[in-house]
């Protein structure tokens, strides 16, 4: 029962509502890319004060801690990505095959160039 804390595909198994959340394991059944700590310097990270009740402003977060590191201390807000983000975002958007991008109607090497034209001058109103 400890993984489906912990893993998505023993959290669906036992129909826990929020298992998207959590990672996935790899085809070989590891944790492959789990790390045993987060980067807390995420942008994803949110700062140790968010959603709870008090004052806050840049550089003065009044706000009572809702999250701590596991050592105890408060997280920071954090205002540019992480190597690990940008990472992250590469693999998660990543694309296989043509790269190339496509030919709009508007470019005069499309072959629908000119009919694209005709058709903006006639909704033009001059």
């Amino acid at each position: 029962m400890d993984s489906a804390c912990k893993f998505q595909k023993f959290a669906a198994a036992a129909k826990f509502s929020a298992s998207e959340y959590l990672p996935i394991l790899g085809a070989d059944g590891t944790g492959e890319g789990v790390l045993a700590e987060p980067d807390l310097k995420s942008l994803m990270i949110y700062p140790s004060g968010a959603g709870a009740v008090g004052p806050a402003s840049p550089g003065n977060d009044g706000r009572a801690d809702i999250l701590l590191t596991s050592d105890g201390n408060k997280i920071l807000p954090n205002l540019k990505p992480t190597t690990r983000d940008i990472q992250g975002l590469l693999k998660l958007y990543e694309t296989a095959g043509d790269n190339t991008h496509p030919t709009l109607l508007n470019q005069p090497e499309s072959s629908k160039s000119n009919k694209f034209k005709d058709l903006f001058k006639k909704k033009r109103c001059l």
